[in-house]
């Protein structure tokens, strides 16, 4: 993902981030012939009578659980701006079009740094929770990148990773 430009920056309500990264194209689903199958339901008959296009991307970032902190040139805004609602926040708009140039683990503050070419800084921190709880990587993560072909690289509490190879079930 470093050297690939970052798009598509947007959060929820719930605080999930996402960022696009990497060249889009679109991706088509034609009109099907089952559109004249009688044992169709109207409604079903209908979206396959549709064409869909979506565009398509090379990677996708989610921070699920972390908390996370945008910094660009001259503005600064974190998950609690999203969890209250505003999610157009100039801060986010700020990293669209930023090259990816590094991801690192800084030990010494606990978090993961993600850093851009003209100035952006996503940092992801891990919520704070009970040492001692055992991890399940099924609900317990901070981020996850997905892949354009299949698959997902997921960080499980700090510098713990796991890679989820195309066609495998999570």
């Amino acid at each position: 993902m470093t050297g690939q430009y970052c798009w598509g920056v947007m959060t929820d309500t719930y605080g999930v981030l996402r960022i696009d990264f990497g060249e889009p194209h679109l991706e088509f689903r034609h009109p099907s012939a089952r559109q004249n199958d009688p044992d169709l339901s109207a409604a079903l008959e209908r979206v396959y009578s549709r064409r869909f296009v979506s565009a398509v991307v090379q990677w996708r970032l989610f921070v699920w659980e972390g908390f996370w902190t945008i910094h660009a040139p001259g503005d600064m805004c974190d998950r609690t701006v999203a969890e209250a609602g505003d999610n157009t926040v100039p801060c986010l708009s700020a990293l669209n079009g930023q090259k990816l140039a590094s991801i690192a683990w800084d030990a010494a503050s606990g978090e993961w740094r993600f850093s851009f070419d003209l100035g952006g800084l996503l940092a992801i921190k891990r919520e704070p929770g009970a040492p001692d709880t055992p991890v399940d990587p099924k609900v317990d993560h901070s981020w996850s990148v997905f892949f354009e072909g299949g698959g997902n690289l997921t960080c499980v509490r700090d510098d713990w990773m796991e890679l989820e190879p195309p066609g495998e079930a999570g």
